[in-house]
């Protein structure tokens, strides 16, 4: 009972200093960077991806990632986008609940997923929770967690990696290639974010 409070209280502090980053003056790949130390902080995982999305297609554009199954990730997005895998980042940001995992949404038998079996169980990945950074104007993002193949499943962090969690990105994810096509670095050139941030 002790640890189910503290960790509700380090997910509490985690919120609010999320809250505080999304619309502080970083530039979008420092906030990204912060708020990916944050979350590790509060849900425990070690490899990321945080890539920006084009909200009419959901395809993913320019990223940041700490993985090691980079020459695996064109056919990882192929068999991700075939229509047949689970918690797939453009089925998230589409619908209600914008966050899922692999072993909630298969079940716990993670070799259902193409995606995992293929490409992520060979370099030691378990599971993979996604939430979609995304506002009323579209889908601007996810945010990707992995943890190792021998860890806890990702499925009880999914209540702090909330749809909630990623809204207030959105906005900086929105804006993240215009102010870089403009040739600015500083966050005053991004939208301010009034989403409240993590459930």
């Amino acid at each position: 009972m002790l640890a189910a409070m503290e960790t509700e209280r380090q997910r509490a502090r985690c919120r609010k200093r999320l809250e505080r980053l999304s619309v502080s003056g970083v530039d979008c790949d420092s906030m990204r960077r912060e708020a990916i130390v944050e979350l590790q902080r509060a849900i425990g995982f070690d490899r990321w991806c945080w890539p920006l999305a084009d909200p009419e297609t959901l395809l993913p554009l320019s990223g940041l990632a700490e993985h090691d199954f980079g020459p695996g990730v064109p056919r990882s997005l192929e068999l991700e986008y075939s229509g047949h895998d689970f918690a797939a980042k453009h089925v998230l940001g589409r619908r209600p609940n914008s966050a899922g995992s692999l072993d909630a949404e298969t079940g716990g038998d993670l070799a259902r997923s193409p995606r995992w079996d293929e490409v992520l169980r060979p370099v030691g990945i378990g599971d993979v929770a996604t939430v979609s950074c995304r506002d009323e104007f579209g889908c601007w993002g996810w945010i990707e967690a992995y943890r190792d193949g021998a860890d806890r499943p990702l499925r009880s962090a999914t209540s702090s990696f909330s749809p909630r969690s990623a809204q207030a990105w959105a906005p900086r994810c929105a804006a993240a290639p215009w102010t870089r096509a403009m040739g600015s670095s500083s966050s005053r050139a991004l939208p301010e974010c009034s989403c409240s941030t993590v459930t």
